[in-house]
């Protein structure tokens, strides 16, 4: 009997998190589809409202809905070093160290002067060493940047 009652709460708990990574998953693809199946790029007024529309999400850490805004606006041969740098911290946030680097990337070759672009140089260069990171080997820096 007690088996049957672990069995049981283990699968709920699996269940659960099967849940929730497919909600993640369905909104990133309804996301994505959006952004593929438009009419184009957006009007510059439209493009303006979802930029701010994914400020006031990155303002509140809803990162999955920033990111699935700042998709829809910022492209890897655009000027926005500000929105290619949140896109940069959405996705670490979000888990994806490579989607991150790649954005951190073009945000500090776009500006590299400006405050965007000196973060995102810096994150770039933290999350590359991480992501090289031998654990067998002394342990990174631990040196926390914001």
């Amino acid at each position: 009997m007690a088996y049957t009652f672990l069995q049981t709460s283990f699968d709920i708990v699996r269940l659960e998190a099967c849940m929730r990574i497919a909600r993640v998953v369905a909104f990133v693809c309804l996301a994505l589809g959006a952004c593929a199946g438009g009419a184009g790029r957006s009007s510059d007024r439209s493009a303006r409202e979802q930029a701010s529309r994914a400020d006031d999400f990155f303002a509140k850490d809803d990162y999955l809905h920033a990111v699935a805004l700042y998709q829809r606006t910022v492209r890897p041969d655009g000027r926005d070093a500000r929105a290619m740098y949140r896109m940069g911290f959405c996705w670490e946030r979000l888990g994806n160290s490579g989607r991150a680097l790649f954005w951190y990337e073009k945000a500090a070759s776009v500006a590299p002067e400006s405050d965007e672009g000196r973060k995102a140089a810096q994150r770039s260069a933290r999350l590359g060493d991480l992501l090289k990171w031998d654990p067998t080997k002394d342990p990174p820096d631990t040196e926390i940047l914001d």
